[in-house]
This record gives structure tokens, sequence and C-alpha cells, in this order.
């Protein structure tokens, strides 16, 4: 058993990457995103409204919260809403099932981390995406991933650029629910800034 968070959860025959990262005398309370090398893995930048954006994840356990980093609030009424999707299957990679959603999280007000209470099961071995959605866009301003940090779960394009991976997805769609399955037409992005989400273990 590994502790996370505060609490444990198994580690699956150690094949869990959340796992593996919790061994020896890690703090507790500890949030993670996507699957980064060493580096400045964050940057603040401007949210785009009405824009889904995903990266991959990986990671076995209980979740029991989700959330952002608010550096800049947007306009009087401005909502964010994070969600897990799952892989279709082992070998479609694309996001399939919602396994959780946030609901509306103000982002007007004071800047900050941002979370809410949410409780999927996550199983080892198996592809997430971990979705940002904003209801717009003036003055919103989060942590961002570097893309030149980012592994590319999609692999490389054709010319084999450096540090330029496929790395995330797209989908404009106005501000609501989130679609579950998650819609077919989703971006492929190269070498661009996403909104970073964050979870924490049970």
């Amino acid at each position: 058993m590994s502790s996370i968070g505060g609490g444990n959860i198994s580690s699956g025959g150690g094949s869990s990457l959340m796992a593996f990262h919790h061994g020896g005398s890690t703090p507790s309370r500890r949030y993670y995103s996507c699957l980064t090398d060493a580096g400045n893995v964050n940057v603040d930048a401007p949210v785009s409204a009405n824009l889904i954006t995903l990266f991959p994840f990986i990671g076995g356990g209980v979740l029991d919260e989700i959330g952002f980093r608010q550096n800049a609030a947007g306009g009087a009424g401005t909502v964010v809403k994070l969600a897990v999707y799952q892989a279709a299957s082992r070998l479609d990679l694309y996001p399939s099932a919602l396994i959780a959603d946030s609901g509306n999280i103000a982002a007007d007000g004071a800047n900050g981390a941002k979370t809410a209470i949410i409780s999927p099961t996550l199983e080892d071995g198996v592809l997430y995406w971990l979705a940002f959605w904003a209801s717009a866009a003036a003055g919103l301003r989060s942590h961002h991933i570097v893309p030149a940090n980012q592994y590319g779960i999609w692999g490389m394009d054709s010319n084999l650029l450096q540090n330029q991976p496929n790395s995330a997805l797209s989908l404009a769609l106005a501000y609501g629910a989130y679609p579950d399955p998650f819609t077919s037409g989703a971006t492929l992005l190269r070498n661009v800034n996403v909104p970073m989400v964050f979870v924490h273990y049970l």
C-alpha cells in the first residue's frame, strides 16, 4: 500500500504511476496532473471560452478532488467546469465515457486553487483524459502546460520535430453539460499551451 494524500490505495501490483510516485516520505496533500518531464511544467496564460481542452492522464486509485489554478479572475459570473473522461478502450485512446464532472466552479473571485469534490475510481493501466471548459474568457488566466514538457501519448507527426509531440485535444463547444460519451471530431493539438487540471487521491 502507498500513502496518497493522507489515505491509502492499492498499488495494483506496482502498476499504478501515482502509487509509484508516492514511495518513501512523499508529503500528503499532493495534487497531480499530466505526465511531464523535468523543467518548467506550467506557465500563466489566458483561457479560451467555449473550448474543451483535454490532456492524457494515467494513475489508478480513488480521486476525491479535481481543480485548477486561477491566476487572474474572469468577469462577473465566469465559471469553469472540469471533468475526467476514460479512453474508449486500451486500443482506442480517444475520450469516451464521462466518469467525473466538477459542476460549475466560480472563476470570478479571489485567485488561487479552485477545487471541487469528485469520487471516481481509476483503473491501473487505463488512459484517462482531464478536461477544462470555461464559460467566458475575459480576464481569466490559469496555469497552462508547456508543450515542450509533455509526453506525447498520440505520438509525433511525420516531421518528428523535437519537443513538439501531439499531446492534447480540443473541441469548440458552447458551454453547458459535458457530452457523455465525448463528442467525436476533437482537434489534435501540437505545441500548444492548454489549461492545467489537477486531481487529488483519497
